[in-house]
């Protein structure tokens, strides 16, 4: 059981300083007649009957806290729920009240159905918490209730099939023949195949359904193993076809008995969806079931949506290889997309509601490193360097161990508080330490032997890293003529809890942001930065972390960092002198001219207002900000952000990303100048190379493309919009880590210029790839949306 890990008292700040937090709490809130309260002593007491049971503590007493619970009688409006009194003042009132509404003990009171009450409607109230899709049990049934089906089944389980899912649809049909038509009756479907001659004609009816534009579950019942899922949504995610060839295709079922079973269990999991309580956006999972008779139990895995991986332990799985495009387009289509607006949104997306934050950030992450540590002094150039737009001519600095540590202060995230401590904020903004960086050293620097580092960035210091074989680290780095690499890698176990199947997204977005900016800081040091895609990853990881297989880490990117020469001063020989090494170093292919990246004055002219403050403190105002002004978005700063945009996938490409097809879209709710409300393709920087793709956009549609309330009231969303159909046929599935790292980088420098342009906003992940294809006729493919910035104008300060 999980004991309560956020006070009363901070949950309800949260809600009381967040708008839109507050007003998703019930009106009239009820409490659910299925919790069951076992004390534990004065002050606390343990609630069952929920989807998890909790342990919740109240100061005052447990008697304090009955009374407070009596007023949850869905008759009690939620402001005369939180008035004050002799038990309770209103900040503990709103704190526990909040809490409770987390742990899902709660739903809407206003429209609810005190009728007969049924195992179902109770089901409902017990885990309708799992999406917040409905605010009650009574919504949920209404939900379902107005769905119509088709069943596509093997004839000795329809029955089964029509009873299990009669309560939850308002009509079931059974298809004979395969439909045909454009426009078919139905909203779901469900297709069950057990392996017969009979599937041949169930493909053809999934076939018609998909071409129809029917949401379908399939199920594949084999004689050993089951595949549910995925829940195919027609020109949103990929076909059934396309996740079927991830897994080896099970042996007939010849047990009807066991078919009648495993059908059931696939009605099941469509009943979650047509309720809205399903908390995975598309259900695709293997239940392996043995027949031996030597007592092993039913094992259901996730299909694992982390490209490299089989299928979640599930040894004797076949699946296609992590390089080949189907297994990439699969995995994006089906793992990551947020699913349509009102349909399903997942439930680890909306973590307002659950503390999966706090647990994450509460349990540090364990590292392996030596004793050796080195304390990282503070540089100079905290105070003198400017942003590189707005950057006048320097001389270029030393690479010195303070230099050093004030660019990978910067790039992990971490600020510097009044009091001296370091705070992390995360690249991405979420605070789950999802990035890490390590250093290797090939050329003595003053105070700082060559080796392979670790850089511990709550305490500003260097670890060295012991039993790293250096020599085969600079072969996976192939000899690089820098003196310095910086390789960054993600922990996949600390988003995975939150994030469950966006979490490679998000390791690999929140890459991008570090990599950007390492490169403004080391731009405004004046050195230089290269990246470099041609490194095995997957070997390097394994070196680092000594291991080959369940490694909780991946390696997202490699960069190396040079300063210039001082003049006369000879270029130093690497460290590792090997005739291997100088062999590799002197024959590599060097390009030959490479373009010269954008000047200074260039990137100056791209900011038409900004604040006289150095890169440092610029960079320490990056955080997220969800409250913004009633007002239009300036029209000048919409071309100026357009332009930093595409300057930022141009000096990505300068450091050594490949020419990826990517471009910036703007999402303006309302007219902004001269430009109407609607979505922008903006393939160049040039405004006259714009185009308008909507008809009719509008802010009541930000809904249907970014997943977060708050963001529903910005005044301009940028969107980072890729083809991966030809860059998974150029890269395979490298290619789209480097798409979402690229975006990051892009995104975050446009965030940064905002913000020195006074705007303000945040990143965001939870772009909904259906609200393009309905509003912009995007095919979510070969347009894709990787990545959004939020902006807006900052609201009016209080008394202005």
């Amino acid at each position: 059981m999980k004991a309560t890990h956020m006070s009363t008292v901070l949950s309800g700040a949260q809600f009381s300083h967040h708008n839109d937090l507050y007003a998703l709490l019930p009106k009239r809130p009820k409490l659910i007649p299925e919790l069951i309260f076992i004390p534990e002593s004065d002050t606390r007491v343990a609630v069952y009957g929920a989807y998890q049971p909790r342990i919740l503590t109240c100061v005052q007493g447990i008697n304090t806290l009955a009374v407070f619970l009596e007023r949850l009688d869905g008759v009690n409006v939620l402001e005369s729920v939180l008035t004050d009194d002799a038990t309770m003042s209103r900040e503990n009132a709103l704190g526990m009240l909040s809490l409770l509404f987390r742990y899902g003990f709660l739903e809407e009171g206003e429209g609810l159905d005190d009728g007969a009450p049924s195992h179902l409607a109770s089901y409902c109230g017990r885990f309708v918490d799992n999406t917040r899709l409905h605010a009650n049990r009574t919504a949920a049934l209404q939900s379902a209730r107005r769905r119509r089906l088709a069943l596509v089944c093997p004839e000795d389980v329809s029955s089964l099939l029509q009873h299990a899912l009669a309560p939850m649809a308002a009509s079931i049909d059974v298809l004979t023949e395969r439909p045909t038509s454009s426009a078919l009756p139905w909203d779901d479907a469900l297709i069950i195949f057990d392996g017969s001659e009979s599937d041949v004609f169930r493909q053809a009816c999934a076939d018609g359904l998909h071409q129809a534009g029917v949401r379908y579950l399939s199920c594949i019942i084999g004689a050993d193993r089951t595949l549910v899922g995925p829940y195919t949504l027609p020109n949103i995610s990929a076909s059934y076809q396309c996740a079927r060839t991830q897994c080896e295709q099970p042996s007939p079922a010849n047990d009807r008995q066991e078919v009648a079973f495993r059908a059931v269990y696939a009605a099941h999991e469509l009943g979650q969806i047509l309720l809205g309580l399903s908390s995975e956006s598309y259900l695709n999972k293997v239940v392996s079931h043995s027949h031996r008779g030597e007592g092993e139990y039913t094992l259901a895995y996730k299909v694992a949506r982390i490209p490299g991986t089989a299928l979640s332990g599930l040894g004797h799985a076949a699946y296609r290889p992590p390089g080949e495009e189907a297994f990439t387009a699969w995995q994006h289509h089906i793992g990551t997309r947020l699913p349509p607006q009102g349909l399903l949104p997942p439930r680890s997306h909306q973590m307002h509601f659950t503390l999966d934050n706090l647990n994450r950030h509460a349990s540090r992450p364990v590292r392996l490193h030596g004793q050796q540590h080195i304390n990282l002094p503070d540089s100079a150039l905290a105070e003198r360097c400017p942003p590189p737009w707005r950057m006048s001519a320097m001389p270029s600095q030393p690479l010195t161990l303070a230099n050093l540590g004030w660019l990978l202060r910067h790039a992990t995230g971490y600020q510097k508080g009044e009091d001296g401590t370091l705070r992390r904020i995360a690249p991405s903004g979420g605070q789950l330490l999802s990035c890490d960086m390590f250093v290797v050293v090939r050329r003595p620097l003053p105070e700082i032997p060559c080796g392979a580092w670790f850089y511990l960035g709550e305490k500003h210091q260097l670890v060295r890293i012991d039993g790293i074989d250096c020599q085969q680290l600079e072969h996976l780095l192939q000899h690089p003529e820098e003196p310095i690499s910086l390789i960054i890698s993600g922990n996949l176990n600390r988003v995975r809890g939150k994030y469950n199947d966006f979490s490679y997204n998000i390791v690999n977005l929140d890459a991008g942001v570090v990599n950007q900016y390492c490169a403004l800081s080391a731009r405004a040091a004046g050195w230089t930065l290269r990246e470099d895609h041609g490194v095995d990853l997957q070997w390097l990881a394994s070196l680092l972390f000594f291991t080959q297989q369940d490694n909780p880490h991946i390696l997202c990117q490699v960069l190396h960092v040079q300063a210039p020469p001082s003049q006369g001063e000879p270029c130093p020989a690497p460290l590792y002198e090997t005739a291997s090494s100088l062999v590799a170093v002197s024959h590599r292919p060097r390009p030959a001219a490479a373009p010269a990246s954008p000047t200074p004055a260039a990137l100056s002219s791209l900011a038409t207002v900004h604040r006289d403050e150095p890169l440092s403190a610029l960079l320490e105002r990056r955080r997220a900000t969800y409250d913004y002004a009633d007002s239009p978005f300036p029209e000048t700063w919409l071309n100026t952000l357009i332009a930093v945009a595409h300057a930022g996938l141009e000096q990505s490409r300068l450091r050594g990303m490949p020419a990826l097809p990517m471009e910036p879209w703007i999402l303006l709710p309302e007219a902004s100048g001269e430009l109407a409300a609607g979505i922008y393709q903006c393939s160049q920087a040039d405004r006259r190379y714009w185009r308008k793709r909507d008809s009719g956009f509008g802010r009541a549609h930000l809904a249907d493309c970014i997943n977060q309330l708050a963001f529903h009231k910005a005044g301009a969303l940028l969107m980072w919009v890729a083809d991966l159909e030809k860059t998974l046929h150029d890269h395979g599935a490298a290619g789209y880590r480097m798409q979402l790292q690229n975006a990051a980088a892009s995104a975050m420098q446009c965030w940064l210029a905002a913000l020195d342009c006074g705007l303000t906003g945040t990143l965001a992940g939870g772009v909904i790839e259906e609200g393009l294809i309905r509003h912009a006729g995007a095919d979510g493919y070969r347009e894709a949306p990787l990545f959004c910035l939020v902006l807006a104008s900052p609201p009016p300060a209080e008394g202005v």
